[in-house]
């Protein structure tokens, strides 16, 4: 089987694309109200919630049943659940 040659068109869209990369700007956020590792995260129209997870006190895991939030507008987390 005999692959197909890419076009002029297809080969300088594919320079283009590699020759100018784009800078990610990172922000740093506040951190959460407590550590949290093993969440389940998504977005809600405004922002993002974490679900759930664990984390560490006195070498006992703790298992968080509550619903976070953060609002990128106030760059601040909240309990909402």
């Amino acid at each position: 089987m005999r692959l197909p040659r890419p076009s002029a068109h297809t080969l300088s869209l594919a320079l283009i694309l590699v020759a100018s990369p784009v800078m990610a700007q990172w922000q740093k956020l506040p951190p959460m109200p407590e550590p949290n590792g093993g969440f389940v995260c998504g977005t809600d129209r405004t922002g993002i919630v974490v679900m759930g997870g664990t984390n560490w006190r006195d070498g006992t895991k703790h298992w968080l049943q509550t619903i976070t939030r953060f609002d990128p507008e106030t760059m601040r987390w909240a309990i909402v659940g």
